[in-house]
């Protein structure tokens, strides 16, 4: 048999059409069963434990994660197992790089993927994640402001800074007028005014019931004038918050941040015993506010401190969802009044909530409700794809300097299909490798197929080890814009052995 060689060559001066260049999704899993490890992290993911002997030891309740994931099944044909994590954690970095829990087992391959999963840069280095689809940041409970005692209202008009400068500035105006007068009658020769008087004007303008007090010399009579305007602006400002105040009664600053905590006196705070992200989050912050929350900031279960919140002088650091969905519906009265306060301000923990997928494997990734594929690397052997369909499918924008491996041993492929199926913008410096060995193909068919638009220094390579094509169709199939110091290869080894025995 000849080798048959198929380059079909694009036209450089009509547009990209980049339908062709990303036709080929991967849609269908053929019911293939993926891994899932997850925890429970309601309302995004709960579940019950299995009493029965099942493939699955859990079973997802109705929850936001469980409907994205069902949706996902149905529309790419999967199935799935759900297993919690063997220590019951989220995931932090253990000695030797290693991981913990949920992270730990996607690291090791333990698990194809897992459901709500926080990426940081750190866990981004040993596996991938998928688009943000959801944020739950940190708020800060604590019990409704209380209403302040109606007779702390003649002070309240004014702040403690404001009340210590009106008194500094009355006695400091006494004082200069005494002054002014005693150098003037100093050079008059006249006698002076005492300290004392001089004091009760002040204090008697800025009251609106000034003593009797007669200037004779100009400088008085400046200072005087200005003294009754800033006593006329104080009076008038002071009189109408203290109107509003007495008409309706005030209550304490809520606490909406962290920095409210740190300046209430004689307030303390906790929060769940934290872990993954969330201890992550506190633990290797940079944020001084923060840190000092985190100093002084005890663990305790939901019961104790939801005990400890409602005594009062305490607020609860949670998270949004499940304090807006778990813990204050459960105080809530027929009207829907709660006692608590929900800090207005949300602390973020680092982007949000993704999906954690391991590295080196052919998932489907959810990217905000979109579905992609990609491979890193694919090795599959089997003894008997007969009359089966074997798809390893790539959509990437960028391989420069990387390796992308196709390979597959099989013993038959007779009556099947193998499609090696690769879309790529970029391989410049990479290498892409087309490789199969296979004993028997008779009337199946194989296909390399490749589009690229820059290969320039980079290396593809399609290999083909077969003993029996017989009736079966090969075809190498290539498009690509850009070439330059690149290196393609099509191989082809087939050998058809009959033996006839008369």
């Amino acid at each position: 048999m000849g080798i048959q060689q198929l380059v079909q060559q694009s036209d450089l001066s009509s547009p990209v059409q980049w339908d062709d260049v990303f036709r080929e999704k991967h849609e269908n899993f053929m019911g293939h069963t993926l891994r899932i490890v997850t925890l429970t992290y309601f309302p995004f993911i709960d579940f019950e434990e299995r009493n029965t002997d099942g493939d699955s030891p859990i079973y997802l309740s109705d929850c936001l994660d469980a409907r994205i994931l069902n949706t996902f099944s149905a529309h790419l044909n999967f199935t799935y197992k759900i297993h919690e994590p063997w220590d019951g954690a989220w995931g932090v970095p253990l000695v030797g790089g290693n991981w913990s829990g949920i992270v730990g087992m996607l690291q090791h391959h333990k698990a194809d993927f897992s459901l709500n999963l926080t990426p940081t840069p750190s866990r981004m280095k040993v596996i991938s994640h998928s688009r943000i689809y959801t944020r739950d940041p940190f708020l800060i409970m604590s019990l409704k402001p209380k209403l302040l005692p109606r007779h702390s209202a003649l002070l309240r008009p004014f702040t403690g800074d404001l009340w210590i400068m009106v008194i500094v500035f009355t006695s400091v105006a006494g004082v200069v007028l005494w002054l002014l007068q005693r150098t003037w009658f100093w050079v008059s020769g006249d006698r002076g005014i005492r300290l004392y008087p001089a004091l009760l004007y002040s204090w008697g303008v800025l009251l609106q019931e000034p003593v009797t007090y007669s200037s004779t010399n100009i400088s008085d009579q400046v200072f005087v004038g200005w003294w009754l305007l800033f006593s006329l602006v104080i009076d008038t400002a002071y009189r109408s918050a203290l109107i509003a105040h007495l008409s309706v009664q005030s209550k304490e600053l809520p606490i909406n941040t962290f920095d409210d905590l740190l300046n209430r006196q004689g307030w303390s705070w906790g929060s769940r015993p934290l872990q993954g992200t969330d201890f992550l989050y506190f633990n290797q912050t940079t944020d001084p506010i923060v840190r000092e929350i985190y100093k002084n900031m005890p663990a305790y279960e939901i019961p104790e401190g939801m005990r400890l919140l409602t005594t009062g002088g305490f607020s609860y650091i949670m998270k949004k969802t499940r304090t807006r969905t778990k813990i204050a519906p459960l105080y809530q009265d027929r009207y829907g009044n709660s006692p608590f306060h929900i800090s207005t301000t949300k602390y973020p923990v680092f982007g949000g909530n993704s999906w954690g997928i391991r590295s080196c494997t052919l998932v489907a990734i959810c990217q905000s409700l979109t579905c992609l594929t990609w491979v890193d690397q694919v090795s599959v052997a089997g003894e008997n794809n007969a009359g089966g369909s074997i798809v390893f499918s790539l959509n990437t924008l960028d391989n420069a300097g990387g390796s992308i491996v196709f390979s597959l041993n099989t013993l038959d492929n007779a009556g099947g299909s193998i499609v090696f199926s690769l879309n790529t913008l970029d391989n410049a410096g990479g290498s892409i490798v087309f490789s199969l060995n296979t004993l028997d193909n008779a009337g199946g068919s194989i296909v390399f197929s490749l589009n690229t638009l820059d290969n320039a220094g980079g290396s593809i390579v399609f290999s083909l080890n077969t003993l029996d094509n017989a009736g079966g169709s090969i075809v190498f199939s290539l498009n690509t814009l850009d070439n330059a110091g690149g290196s393609i290869v099509f191989s082809l080894v087939t050998l058809k052995i009959m033996l006839e025995v008369a």
